[in-house]
């Protein structure tokens, strides 16, 4: 898991062989130079703190609603209608999201998104301006 987390946070794919982890560039991501490239939901991702935020068996969309709150309530944007961010799931199909449960205190917003899609095995991308959460493919074993 924790090498999970750092291809997540470098935006990279993890593959798994027989006998290595691979980290490989994550085909569809935006890069700097794309029009898709949205710097200002990067930097807020970054910037805006989650002072703290609980959730105990809470439905998945549920708690991607919250986090939308959160985002809205903790961005310093003096203009009221920049503030927050955009999340749009793409549903799992044929199965029920889980529930999670989460503990965080003092992170930054896009930390608080991958730690919560992660554990209703959810993926995050940013596409268009907005967070994109989609369900994590099943990687096949060799």
């Amino acid at each position: 898991r924790a090498v999970w987390f750092l291809a997540e946070i470098a935006g990279l794919d993890l593959k798994v062989d027989r006998h290595a982890v691979i980290l490989v560039e994550r085909t569809g991501m935006p890069k700097p130079r794309d029009p898709e490239f949205a710097p200002n939901l990067v930097l807020k991702l970054r910037t805006i703190e989650i002072p703290s935020m609980e959730f105990q068996d809470t439905p998945f969309d549920d708690a991607l609603q919250f986090l939308r709150d959160l985002a809205n309530k903790n961005d310093p944007d003096p203009k009221v209608e920049r503030r927050g961010i955009n999340i749009v799931k793409i549903p799992r199909r044929g199965l029920d999201d889980p529930a999670v449960s989460l503990r965080l205190n003092a992170v930054p917003l896009g930390e608080a998104i991958k730690y919560t899609c992660a554990l209703a095995d959810y993926s995050v991308t940013i596409q268009k301006g907005a967070v994109v959460v989609y369900p994590t493919p099943v990687k096949a074993d060799p």
